[in-house]
Formats: C-alpha cells, structure tokens, sequence
C-alpha cells in the first residue's frame, strides 16, 4: 500500500509531466506553424512545414485574396464607358439622307415622273394660297426621291408645311415621306427637304387616283 507521501509525490509527477506534454504541444504547434514577413514571404525558420518544397522566387509571389479575385471578375465583365456622340445638325441629318439617297443607284421605279407631278400640285397649290415658298426640282434615285424648298422665315416654313401635308399628291405618295429641319442659309433665308421613298417594286409611286383634300380653311380671305 503507498504511504500519503508517496501518493502526493506521484501526483505531482503526474501534474508536471502534464505541464511539460503541454508545453511541449505549445512549442511543437509555433514550430509547426509557416510564419510570413511583412511582405508575404516565408521567414525561413522552418523549412518543413508548407511551401518547403517551393523555389526562393515561388514564395514571393503574394497569393491572391477572394475579394481581389472577385473584384477582378467583375472588372472583367463590366464594358468600358461608350463616349457619347455628337448630336447632328439639321444640316447634317439632311446631307446624310441625301447621300444616302443617292449611293442607292439609279431610279429603277420611274419615280421622276411620278415626283414631277406631285411638284406640279404642291406648286400651284403654294401659288394659290400666296404661301411664301420657292420649291425646286425632284431628284430621284432607288431609294427615293428628294427637293428643297426654301422659305423667307421659319413661320413661312410651317405655313407651307400645313399646305403640303393636305394636298392630295401628299396623301398620295404610296410610301413613306419625311422632312429635314429647318437649315439657315448664308444668304439669310431658311430652306428645308422633303423626301418621298421608293414603295416596293409592285406597287405604283402614286396612286392612280388622289384622295380628297381639304385646304378650305388655309383659303387666303
């Protein structure tokens, strides 16, 4: 049978061996552990834990955190900014349109004679209502036809604009019809261009027969 003093010898034994496996669990894990430098670098206390295996040059190589990475992905992903573009004058617009009138080729449709007739209406329809308005030839190409009408002042651009789009030859047309906007001119006049396009190739430019129109109201008193 042990004796009380033996028994607390053991236990102090056992109370110290505890204490040194313990430390020796502290010292084991600071060794076992890859510390770094300020630059990301393994300090090189330890050379068997992780990265031992790894050149001088591999582990400088700093690694990449998750938000830096996907802060990249959506870098990646996002467009660069598209520069706004210049807004065209109405100058430009209509020169546009014109040009691209013209590439289309020749006038395959006799459209000419078709837009003659609707210069005949609109001018002697201008004259009767002593609307300020000079309007010049149709030119026609594939894709439409286009004339220029130059006015004194910009009121008279609307007055004459109220007449044309009643006039039967304008109703007439049987495809699409537009205005360019109002240009100033060096010589202090405003002119503007009217387009008549090409309908499909079955159909006629102007129809056989003209609707009705209604210029009663714009009659000069």
């Amino acid at each position: 049978m042990n004796s009380p003093r033996t028994r607390k010898s053991a236990g102090m034994s056992g109370r110290v061996l505890g204490a040194l496996v313990v430390i020796g669990a502290v010292v084991g894990a600071y060794r076992l552990t890859v510390r770094r430098d300020g630059g990301g670098q393994l300090d090189g206390s330890d050379r068997s834990g992780p990265g031992a295996d790894l050149s001088e040059e591999a582990r400088r190589v700093p690694i990449p955190r998750l938000p830096d990475l996907a802060r990249a992905a959506d870098e990646a992903t996002v467009p660069p900014p598209v520069a706004p573009q210049p807004e065209l004058s109405a100058k430009e617009h209509r020169d546009q349109a014109v040009n691209e009138i013209r590439a289309s080729g020749p006038d395959q449709q006799h459209l000419l004679a078709s837009a003659k007739r609707v210069a005949e209406g609109w001018s002697a329809k201008i004259a009767k209502m002593d609307v300020a308005a000079k309007l010049g030839p149709f030119e026609c190409h594939a894709k439409g036809c286009f004339v220029t009408e130059v006015h004194k002042s910009e009121d008279d651009v609307e007055e004459a604009m109220r007449l044309i789009t009643r006039t039967s030859e304008f109703s007439g047309w049987q495809s699409g019809k537009m205005r360019s906007g109002v240009i100033s001119r060096e010589d202090g006049r405003v002119e503007v261009t009217w387009f008549l396009f090409a309908p499909p190739k079955d159909e006629a430019p102007l129809a056989a027969t003209l609707p009705p129109e209604n210029l009663d109201d714009l009659a000069v008193p």
